[in-house]
């Protein structure tokens, strides 16, 4: 209680441009401050693959199976965004596949895919700024630049090119 009184006391003996100074110093020697003012607000070139470079062969436009969740615990949990963006789609990715996202939270999205022919569920990337894919392509672009540039310092995250590979049922990053 002492303490408290005497820094109290402290204070009020101080003008209000003394108290503003001893706290920057304060700021200012510690060392958990850091110097933002020297950031590179350069541009760096996101080079993507050409989606035709990944091209699927054929694509499916029969009738779109039931989603299964199980035994997929991913999709036991986000069943609700899934079925309804799937109800809500088609085929929109690598020639079988309904590829759906919702927000998890700004900016967060989450995704996954679901095989059109078998139901399937198969997670996908986590994305800050949203995806780009294509119905004849394995490509997914997570992130994805709107003039093929990012800043040094994205303020989400950076461009990602992902790539579905069917055998494993798995995206590969491509780095």
């Amino acid at each position: 209680m002492r303490c408290w009184l005497l820094l109290f006391s402290f204070l009020l003996s101080c003008t209000s441009d003394e108290v503003a100074k001893n706290a920057a110093q304060s700021l200012k020697d510690s060392s958990q401050t850091q110097d933002y003012t020297d950031t590179d607000d350069s541009l760096i070139k996101f080079d993507a693959p050409a989606f035709n470079d990944y091209a699927v062969k054929d694509t499916y436009d029969g009738t779109m199976a039931k989603v299964k969740l199980y035994p997929c615990t991913y999709a036991r949990r986000y069943r609700t965004a899934i079925r309804e963006t799937y109800q809500a789609e088609k085929v929109n990715f690598a020639g079988h596949y309904c590829f759906v996202y919702w927000g998890c939270g700004s900016p967060c999205k989450m995704a996954a895919i679901v095989d059109a022919t078998t139901g399937m569920v198969y997670e996908a990337p986590y994305s800050a700024m949203g995806y780009d894919f294509r119905q004849n392509s394995f490509v997914l672009i997570v992130n994805p630049t709107k003039d093929g540039f990012y800043p040094y310092h994205p303020p989400y995250g950076k461009p990602e090119v992902w790539i579905w590979k069917e055998k494993s049922k798995k995206f590969v990053q491509i780095k």
